[in-house]
């Protein structure tokens, strides 16, 4: 995925030229967004001027990655091992599936570059996005991590947690992304067992 440049088109005018809002949206989104400190894709959903479908669609356009719908695929343990429910909840990005040496990722914001880095650090793998709807994301995060859709139980258990080491390491690097604990303190906290 490639940054925008300063040149490169701002992505309301993006999103009028792929004739998803009129110009005067762009306007009222702005300020919308500048109010209640949102983005301004989120702003013209809110608003009711842009549909969520769009908004992926424009995003994908913007951020030259391509669109997933989340509902109807099926992620294989192995992609969801690799990264751990307290970074999948932080960033609110979903692994789906493996593209040669790389870990794609489902995610409504494409646009958050410091992120790439933390996954490619607690994955160990380079990162690309594939961009979907929020509230679709954040129903696949509830079902595989959480288990909450139709009472199914977690795709990936606690005994699955605990005996993997894979997934372990992951937790471990994740913890240390976030500062949830220093190098020092897992040390001494693994001497003492």
């Amino acid at each position: 995925m490639k940054k925008r440049n300063k040149s490169s088109k701002k992505i309301g005018q993006l999103f009028i030229e792929l004739g998803l809002v009129k110009p005067k949206h762009i306007k009222e989104g702005l300020e919308y967004s500048a109010q209640w400190g949102k983005r301004l894709g989120i702003s013209l959903v809110e608003l009711g001027y842009m549909k969520e479908k769009d908004l992926v669609k424009g995003l994908a356009a913007f951020f030259s990655v391509k669109t997933m719908s989340l509902p109807n695929i099926r992620i294989p343990k192995n992609v969801l091992n690799c990264v751990s429910q307290l970074i999948v909840e932080k960033y609110q990005v979903l692994p789906v599936y493996f593209e040669g040496e790389k870990l794609i990722f489902a995610t409504a914001d494409p646009s958050n570059f410091d992120m790439i880095q933390n996954l490619e650090f607690v994955t160990g793998y380079g990162i690309e996005f594939v961009v979907a709807a929020a509230s679709e994301l954040r129903a696949a995060i509830d079902h595989y991590y959480l288990g909450k859709v139709r009472g199914t139980a977690p795709v990936i258990s606690t005994a699955d947690k605990i005996t993997s080491k894979e997934n372990l390491l992951n937790t471990i690097k994740g913890c240390l992304v976030e500062n949830i604990i220093t190098k020092d303190e897992l040390i001494s906290e693994l001497i003492d067992l």
